[in-house]
């Protein structure tokens, strides 16, 4: 199997308008397809100047062919298997803020520059103490700070030269935070009030939410025996995308982002989506990954193709948690089923184990809101939930080493913060009722003490029970 010789490729020349700080797959499978897709359908002209910031890594392969490389987009979308690939032509170019500092500074004064899109790790955006401009800060928002005032400076405050600020690190109001971040590191460096108002009126900072599983680089070479060729920056993504912006609409006019595929989202509060993400999503994932280890399944696949746990998902997304999400109930079909495709994608090897880390503040955040919704409604537990949480009870019933057995026998390791194993280490060796109401108790696991709810104790301690003799019957009978 031969390299493509991405050098003879026909590639399609751009002005650079984005200045790009990360190159890694999340942004070249998601920012980098949105911005390839509208210059294809002659919607935005523009490329990507992409920016390493980490010290890991090199950016050889790029500069050996010329920045071009494979997207392949694999899953199901509509029922329908999606298998396709192309190579992506937006990145212009790429340099390193470590080993080219001088690169940052030309950047800043790009007259055709319009738009800074950043994926830097959730610790992205922070700022590090005592950080120094010169030669080059540490920190992301220092090194944004320092190419926003130099832009600033160049064009004497020109209003036409602000920028489109768009974040895609994974932490709520992320634009908010990094503007804060920028602000504090200007006050520091004492840019002048000029500078701090020019980036408040001329510049735009959104809020984001992102949501694409990219897998990267393949794991073998079906994927390049299906090219016939390989590609050292090759990248693999679902079909689904969910590109939700908070902010100033006039983006659109610049890059409009709503008229890819899918298309992006432009809200005046994005807290909706969130909620729906976290609630529908990531709350699914965490219903059932505890039960599918103790049932001896291993990948999210697993689960969703076990006829019994499918069925206590769309039951419990049913009735327990889509009719508390605050979106019109169409927007909540339609994520939910595209959820339950992204589930059954043959493409994706997700280990449940590994939803299971850290499980009881992923229980907190993505499950009791739901849990205290249909409580404050219904005037009763919600069943479903309650199972999930006997469910997650048994998960933590291990020995000294953090060790469980599941119901075949295999052994899995629970990791979470040392407190809670501890302390669920200890619970799970009283009798059954008792384990559940010490843990139930837990203010600082759940913020609230779930024991006070009527019934909970009891109905929780009665599926435990089950769960405990045998999960997948457990699971036949809570479905009846």
């Amino acid at each position: 199997m031969k390299a493509i010789n991405f050098k003879t490729y026909p590639k399609t020349d751009h002005p650079i308008r984005i200045l790009q700080f990360g190159q890694g797959n999340f942004l070249r499978a998601f920012a980098d397809d949105f911005i390839d897709q509208l210059n294809l359908k002659e919607l935005f002209d523009g490329s990507v100047l992409a920016v390493k910031t980490t010290t890991r890594g090199t950016l050889d392969d790029f500069k050996d062919q010329n920045c071009l490389y494979t997207l392949c987009t694999r899953g199901i979308k509509n029922g329908e298997i999606l298998n396709a690939s192309r190579i992506v032509e937006c990145i212009h170019g790429v340099f390193s803020t470590n080993d080219e500092p001088e690169k940052l500074a030309r950047a800043a004064v790009i007259p055709t520059l319009q738009i800074v899109i950043s994926n830097t790790t959730e610790a992205g955006i922070t700022l590090e103490e005592n950080d120094c401009y010169e030669p080059m800060p540490l920190s992301f928002p220092a090194k944004l700070c320092k190419l926003l005032y130099l832009r600033f400076c160049s064009y004497g405050g020109a209003s036409d030269k602000g920028l489109y600020i768009i974040p895609t690190e994974l932490i709520e109001s992320n634009g908010d935070k990094l503007k804060e971040c920028i602000i504090t590191q200007a006050r520091l460096w004492r840019m002048g009030e000029g500078f701090e108002a020019w980036i408040n009126s001329c510049c735009h900072f959104y809020n984001t939410l992102v949501d694409r599983i990219v897998s990267g680089y393949p794991k073998n070479n079906e994927v390049f025996r299906a090219l016939g060729y390989t590609d050292p920056l090759c990248d693999v993504c679902e079909p689904f995308g969910l590109w939700v912006l908070q902010g100033d609409e006039s983006l659109k006019d610049v890059l409009p982002l709503h008229k890819a595929e899918p298309p992006a989202v432009f809200c005046d509060d994005i807290t909706p989506y969130r909620d729906r993400k976290v609630r529908i999503l990531n709350g699914a994932h965490t219903s059932f990954s505890p039960l599918g280890v103790i049932m001896g399944l291993e990948t999210v696949k697993d689960c969703i193709d076990h006829p019994d746990l499918k069925l206590f998902l769309e039951k419990l997304l049913e009735t327990e948690i889509k009719p508390y999400v605050k979106l019109p109930k169409d927007q909540v079909d339609g994520f939910t089923a595209s959820v339950i495709e992204r589930f059954s994608n043959p493409y994706l090897d997700h280990a449940i184990i590994g939803i299971c880390l850290n499980s009881v503040s992923k229980f907190k955040a993505r499950l009791l809101d739901s849990f205290k919704d249909y409580y404050n409604d219904k005037k009763a537990v919600p069943k479903l939930i309650c199972f999930s949480f006997a469910a997650l009870l048994r998960f933590y019933s291990v020995n000294e080493e953090n060790v469980g057995t599941t119901d075949k026998n295999k052994t899995y390791t629970a990791k979470d913060n040392e407190d809670v194993l501890r302390k669920m280490r200890q619970y799970s060796s009283l009798p059954t009722e008792e384990y559940v109401k010490k843990a139930a108790s837990e203010k600082d696991f759940w913020g609230m003490d779930l024991s006070s709810y009527p019934d909970f104790v009891s109905k929780v301690a009665c599926h435990l029970e089950a769960i405990k003799k045998n999960a997948a019957k457990a699971l036949k009978e809570v479905l009846k």
